[in-house]
């Protein structure tokens, strides 16, 4: 039965122990929300609809207050700041969700959003460490101020902050605080990627990397010059390092990088990309790079501005051309959704990952700049907002820290080069970094929620004992998940036949020799794509007739993904 009360049930989640503080699920029919004659609210099949005419302001807001049966409380969640919505919208609007307390403060310096589609999606807005009032007007009027997080009373609801002039509706199914009220089951893929970045001015330190702990490397950062030509440093001494010591390593070259707005490089993208009679030439000189060395795909790395208004239609042009050579296409995204963006853009590539770092800076407070709880706000953003499925994103972690203190970067291996025990704490004094502990928590993370782990940068590890790579390496074998199927993690590898399983679909026979036949049952088959152990794809066949070439593939485990309009099914498949 449900409940309006206040709740205090103990759910097990996957990741353990965690409180439901409060919920409403709106089945008793109580609209606790002060709507206008802009904003009307109504409860409707059990779901609270919020439905805006166009004409509100900016900043306008309508407020949701914490009740029991109606009757307006205050809750404490200082434990657990944490809001989820299981909401759907018309138009796809931002909406910005604030707690307040008792005192008329609101989350204003670190105010969270969503972009809720027209299907339902769970959104999780964690004000862990964020409960501040930044002074923008009302009761905090000099702030800073504090929440009081034992006392909360109200969510403020903004609709598209800063414009306004909302038109749609809005549906929520429920609230609650603390906990989401339905969790996620873990993901638990027997395959995981790990993804290594070794940029051009690290090379030397190659022959120390080992390689066999990897499935992906990407290489950065190559730009163009004027003209479209590519510039990079000579990258064949680190591929034959990686491909001696790991033969099946996939091997991508990344673009771009943080570059600076307004410089030569960043000017050259944006006339490159941003026109579209430039695009062609351009995408065929960075193909014909790959296939000159030899390398495994691309990885797009335009980040915040020079993610520019021909940054999707680069992405999609240059995928289908990478395509054409079965190339992989990537991508390193913070936790921002552009507005150059496109969800067609997005659903391009072939997985993305993750940069969950440099929450904090030298440009900004103090403190750990990626902690457990900022990766788990990136995954928690990409799979909402991005509608990205789990498989398809990689958790990035840093090997490198802040300094406050010197305002430099600092890199693991030196923080363990100045004391071995700093390999097991995640700061010293003013420096925050990674220790193995919370990359070890991480690695869990990203095996319960995504599937894999991305690391900037491969040379800032400490090649010892205490190495980092060695670290997600140790513990991916011991959560029995496949990575690179070489050293101690060839333990892990499964000939089981599905990494799913789902009985409305037939793959036979397996193993596979020549032709593998997909026979639905009461489903059609959009699309399916072979991929290999590492995570490279070896084909996709739009609308298939039902029978899948193997002849051309070599022996191994190959990920065969059928997409229906039922969801994913994913097959296991041997050949022989």
């Amino acid at each position: 039965m449900k409940t309006k009360l206040l709740l205090l049930l103990i759910l097990i989640s996957a990741s353990g122990f965690s409180q439901v503080i409060y919920s409403d699920e709106f089945d008793q029919g109580i609209n606790n929300l002060n709507g206008n004659n802009r904003l009307t609210t109504s409860i409707e099949n059990n779901n609270l609809k919020i439905v805006g005419n166009g004409t509100s302001g900016q900043w306008e807001n309508i407020r949701y207050a914490f009740h029991n049966n109606g009757t307006n409380m205050s809750i404490d969640a200082s434990s657990s700041p944490k809001i989820f919505i299981k909401v759907k919208a018309e138009n796809s609007p931002t909406i910005r969700v604030d707690f307040v307390d008792v005192n008329g403060y609101s989350t204003s310096q670190h105010g969270l959003s969503m972009q809720p589609g027209s299907d339902f999606q769970i959104f999780e807005l964690n004000y862990t460490n964020k409960l501040i009032d930044g002074g923008y007007g009302g009761p905090c009027s000099s702030g800073p101020c504090d929440l009081d997080g034992t006392q909360l009373e109200y969510l403020a609801f903004y609709f598209n902050p800063g414009t306004g002039g909302y038109s749609g509706t809005v549906e929520i199914e429920w609230i609650s605080i603390g906990e989401s009220l339905e969790v996620e089951p873990p993901l638990h893929l027997k395959n995981a990627k790990v993804v290594g970045y070794l940029p051009d001015y690290r090379f030397a330190v190659s022959n120390q990397i080992d390689y066999t702990k990897l499935t992906h490397l990407m290489l950065c950062f190559a730009n163009p010059d004027s003209s479209g030509n590519l510039i990079m440093a000579d990258i064949s001494q680190v591929v034959s390092d990686a491909k001696a010591q790991n033969p099946n390593i996939v091997i991508m070259i990344s673009l771009a990088g943080g570059l600076n707005h307004g410089s030569a490089t960043a000017n050259y993208w944006s006339n490159l990309i941003d026109n579209a009679a430039n695009r062609p030439a351009f995408i065929a000189k960075i193909v014909d790079y790959v296939l000159q060395n030899n390398l495994d795909g691309v990885d797009v790395d335009l980040e915040f501005d020079l993610v520019t208004s021909g940054y999707s239609p680069f992405v999609i042009e240059l995928d289908a051309a990478l395509d054409a050579h079965n190339k992989l296409i990537t991508a390193a995204l913070p936790r921002v959704y552009y507005n150059n963006l496109t969800q067609t853009a997005l659903e391009k590539f072939d997985f993305i990952n993750l940069m969950a770092y440099d929450a904090t800076g030298f440009w900004g407070s103090v403190g750990q700049h990626s902690s457990y709880e900022f990766a788990e706000e990136n995954i928690n953003f990409w799979k909402t907002t991005g509608q990205l499925s789990g498989d398809k994103l990689v958790l990035g972690v840093p090997f490198y820290g802040h300094n406050f203190d010197t305002q430099q970067f600092v890199t693991y291996g030196e923080m363990v080069q100045n004391n071995s025990s700093n390999a097991d704490v995640d700061q010293v004094g003013n420096t925050y970094y990674n220790g193995r502990p919370t990359i070890e928590k991480k690695v869990q993370l990203a095996y319960d929620k995504v599937g894999g782990i991305m690391i900037w940068e491969l040379a800032q590890d400490s090649f010892t004992e205490y190495s980092l790579l060695s670290t997600i390496h140790e513990k991916y074998t011991a959560l029995d998940v496949t990575t690179t199927g070489l050293g101690t993690n060839a333990s892990t590898l499964s000939l089981d036949e599905e990494t799913i399983s789902n009985t409305d679909v037939v793959a036979y026979p397996n193993p596979v020799k020549d032709y593998l036949n997909i026979i639905p049952k009461n489903l059609s088959i959009d699309r399916i794509e072979v991929y290999d152990l590492l995570g490279k794809r070896m084909a996709s066949i739009s609308k298939p007739n039902g029978v899948i070439p193997f002849t051309e593939y070599s022996p191994g485990i190959y990920l065969v993904k059928i997409n229906t309009p039922k969801g994913r099914i994913v097959k296991r498949i041997l050949k022989k």
